[in-house]
């Protein structure tokens, strides 16, 4: 064999341990998302969804429900803040995330316009409270999608990379 062609195969085979080495360490941060900010993330929810199914289905006084938004949103915001503060190289994780990020987002936005528009109701403006009651429920649909979109994607890449994720 010539030096041309060893010199060509060597090249081949270090190209192609660069590539190797790319794919397994995005990979690797794939899960170790899926292990520590996801598993962060998903206690965070776990905490108030007890209090988000209150909220959903509460029939006591407009002002109880008001002040159990007041404590439900802050809430909120810290899971926003902590999944805006998580930061990732790898672009479908990256690409993961994002949903993640803007349906936290949406559900804070909802939660908080449904806290407003209860606001008008004990107002007794019912125009504004049936207004932003309605853009709160939309925000919150969208929200909800954007999750199936995610743990979606997420089911997609443990198949692709061959990881399981243990809810």
């Amino acid at each position: 064999m010539n030096r041309t062609k060893k010199i060509i195969i060597i090249t081949f085979i270090m190209i192609l341990g660069v590539i190797t080495s790319a794919c397994n360490s995005g990979v690797n941060e794939l899960i170790d998302y899926t292990n520590d900010e996801l598993q962060t993330y998903n206690d965070m929810w776990k905490g108030i969804e007890a209090d988000l199914v209150t909220i959903s289905y509460f029939t006591g006084a407009d002002e109880e429900l008001y002040e159990m938004y007041d404590k439900v949103i802050p809430e909120l915001q810290k899971q926003l803040d902590f999944v805006e503060s998580v930061s990732l190289d790898f672009d479908e994780a990256v690409e993961l995330h994002t949903i993640l990020i803007s349906s936290v987002e949406k559900e804070l936005i909802a939660y908080t316009k449904y806290q407003e528009a209860l606001s008008y109701l004990l107002e007794g403006d019912e125009e504004e409270y049936n207004r932003l009651f309605d853009e709160a429920t939309v925000s919150l649909e969208e929200s909800y999608e954007e999750i199936d979109d995610y743990n979606n994607m997420l089911d997609d890449l443990g198949d692709k990379y061959n990881f399981e994720i243990i809810e």
